[in-house]
This record gives C-alpha cells, sequence and structure tokens, in this order.
C-alpha cells in the first residue's frame, strides 16, 4: 500500500496510467485503496480533477499560471495590504 501520496506523485501516476486526460472517465474507489495522501481525499480529488481538466482557451496551454491563477492575484495583493494595514493601525491603537 502507498503511503504519503502527494497530488505531484498521484499527477504523475495518472499520466503513466495510460488514462486518456481528454475521455470520460468514472472512477469508484475507496480513499483506502489509493493510500495515504497529505490531505486525505481532497489530495486525491484535486489530481484527478487537474489531470482531467481542459484547457478553457487554446493560449493557456503555453501559459506558466492558469487563467484562475492569474484571476487571483489581484486578490491576493489587496488581502495582503488590508493584513498589513490592519496590523499597522493596531500597533498604533495600542501604543495609546
Amino acid at each position: 500500500m502507498k503511503t504519503d501520496n502527494t497530488k505531484q506523485s498521484l499527477l504523475s501516476d495518472l499520466k503513466k496510467s495510460g488514462i486518456d486526460p481528454c475521455g470520460t472517465l468514472l472512477v469508484h474507489s475507496s480513499v483506502k485503496s489509493v493510500g495515504e495522501s497529505e490531505n486525505g481525499a481532497d489530495t486525491i480529488l484535486d489530481a484527478f480533477i487537474e489531470f482531467m481538466k481542459e484547457p478553457q482557451e487554446m493560449f493557456e496551454q503555453s501559459m506558466v499560471l492558469n487563467m484562475g491563477q492569474w484571476l487571483s492575484i489581484p486578490f491576493v495583493l489587496v488581502g495582503a495590504f488590508m493584513v498589513w494595514y490592519a496590523g499597522k493601525h493596531i500597533v498604533k491603537e495600542k501604543k495609546k
């Protein structure tokens, strides 16, 4: 039984299996039969989704980041700014 599966190791195993990523795949399995993974069933499902996901547009195939990752960058930056801004003002209020 395999232990400590990561998303990358599962993706590698799926690629080696010969499954057509553009086809249809029906999976009926238990998490126990796949083996332990770093985040349980979430890691296994994430690997299957990433393996079977088709690019939305042809130009996405040559991109380093997918479209969802590009679109999330502004929100990550805004969130980081809000944490920094809140931390700066909390420190000022404690000094008063």
